[in-house]
């Protein structure tokens, strides 16, 4: 069982970051990626080859984050609250500053975005996802993956270059 953990272990921190882009809410998200994990020691058929494993464990975590947002939305509305984050502490308050700055923009521009936008973005960009794995993970067509990463960033762009002309 532990065995089981130590192979999915390094794919942790690109399951939460995709199961933040869909969810938004860090607390959703920890619960998606943890019922994956618990389902993940009991199942007999999981990959075990490293790239097939970690497409696995990103699909596996995509259609949980999405089951919850289904049954959500059934029960209630889902808040659209953001937590606020804090300005890490570092030698360089300058440098940290500018880039916390900077995340913070680029993180209300993804957010903006339609979630299936996001979701892609934070797979191809943050998690360093390939095509095919994407394609994979969301259950698209590769090429279909391209168009969509394409048009987000565009969408992205747009929101940033919008946020920034409110800036001034």
């Amino acid at each position: 069982m532990s065995d089981r953990l130590a192979l999915l272990r390094p794919f942790l921190a690109d399951a939460m970051a995709h199961a933040m882009a869909i969810q938004q809410c860090e607390q959703r998200a920890a619960d998606s990626v943890q019922q994956v994990l618990a389902k993940a020691m009991s199942l007999s058929d999981m990959p075990h080859e490293s790239q097939h494993l970690k497409a696995w464990f990103l699909r596996s975590v995509h259609n949980a984050a999405i089951d919850v947002i289904r049954h959500e939305r059934k029960e209630q509305p889902i808040d659209s609250e953001t937590e606020e984050q804090s300005a890490p502490v570092s030698i360089e308050p300058d440098c940290q500053l500018e880039t916390w700055q900077t995340q913070q923009w680029v993180r209300t521009g993804l957010q903006k975005l339609s979630t299936e936008q996001r979701e892609i973005l934070v797979l191809r960009d943050i998690n360093g996802c390939s095509y095919a794995d994407i394609a994979v993970i969301t259950g698209l067509e590769p090429g279909t993956v391209m168009s969509r990463i394409h048009r987000a960033r565009l969408a992205l762009k747009h929101r940033l270059e919008t946020l920034q002309r409110g800036k001034k």
